[in-house]
């Protein structure tokens, strides 16, 4: 009787092993896709704070800021800065200017068929210094004066 079981164990055994040892197999391709679109984004903006102004001073007075943004790489882009440049307090208005050098010469532009262009060589950040003047000797009464501008990123 316990030879029987033995045999038995014995058997079942190589018929278990030999089952999983010609198990087959079937394989099929899985495809694995995405699509990369071009796409920027402003990912801050750095304010333009002039400070105090002193209307009796013969100096323009000057402050920077920038944007920051990001693009797709190899997506080309253009930057602008919408708005007018004037600043308010009631109804009195303060002039000012911004640029996109530090030399003050080539005004930002304001508008998308101006926009200062260039094309993402990575998808890092990029960053665009804005430099503003204030112009001399404006007629202008004591106060708190402020603008808001959009900077723009087209693409």
């Amino acid at each position: 009787m316990k030879r029987q079981i033995l045999i038995l164990l014995i058997v079942s055994i190589f018929f278990v092993g030999a089952g999983s040892a010609s198990a087959l197999t079937h394989t099929n391709p899985l495809n694995v896709t995405a699509s990369v679109v071009a796409s920027c984004r402003v990912t801050g903006v750095t304010d333009i704070a002039f400070g105090d102004y002193d209307v009796t001073d013969a100096t323009a007075k000057d402050a920077a800021g920038n944007m920051v943004f990001k693009c797709t790489k190899s997506t080309a882009y253009k930057t602008y800065v919408v708005g007018t440049r004037t600043m308010l307090n009631g109804a009195e208005v303060l002039n000012f200017e911004i640029y996109s050098d530090a030399g003050r010469t080539a005004a930002y532009p304001a508008t998308s068929g101006a926009g200062l262009t260039g094309t993402a060589a990575s998808s890092a950040n990029i960053t665009r210094d804005i430099y503003g003047r204030i112009p001399a000797e404006q007629d202008v009464a004591t106060g708190s004066y402020a603008r808001e501008l959009t900077a723009t990123i087209e693409y």
